[in-house]
């Protein structure tokens, strides 16, 4: 028979053959619809194979059940994505060692650092740099 085929896709198959109960379904199908749904996730081809069955009221086509597979891996992919917070590399700073130093950083430069991030000049030092820029003064070296 066909060798290829798991026998987890086989009782798939098999659970919508006996739910569809379709005429004429050609011998063939089994191995065409593996080729079509073998390269995803069999929980995603099972999850899939539930869907079709939810949502179809004929057998599914190859291509039907394998958009039905298509969703439930997008699906998996986001809800992991939600609830995985990926971990530092060696190399990285944790979230929480990054936010200790962000604040030691602002602690360190209180009041020495305006609102936008710039440095804060001393009222000579200001017009120091006026003067410079006006070319009245030579810069210092």
């Amino acid at each position: 028979m066909h060798e290829d085929v798991t026998d987890e896709f086989r009782a798939l198959f098999r659970s919508l053959v006996v739910a569809y109960q379709p005429r004429g379904l050609d011998r063939d199908a089994l191995p065409v619809y593996y080729a079509f749904l073998r390269k995803l996730a069999p929980e995603d081809v099972a999850a899939g194979a539930e869907r079709v069955r939810e949502t179809l009221k004929y057998f599914p086509t190859a291509g039907e059940w394998f958009q039905a597979a298509r969703e439930a891996e997008l699906a998996r992919r986001r809800a992991q994505t939600v609830t995985e917070r990926p971990q530092p590399a060696e190399d990285e700073l944790s979230h929480e060692e990054a936010a200790r130093r962000l604040r030691e950083l602002a602690e360190r430069f209180r009041g020495r650092v305006g609102p936008r991030g710039m440095p804060r000049l001393s009222k000579a030092r200001l017009e120091q740099l006026r003067q410079q820029d006006r070319g009245t003064e030579e810069p210092r070296s």
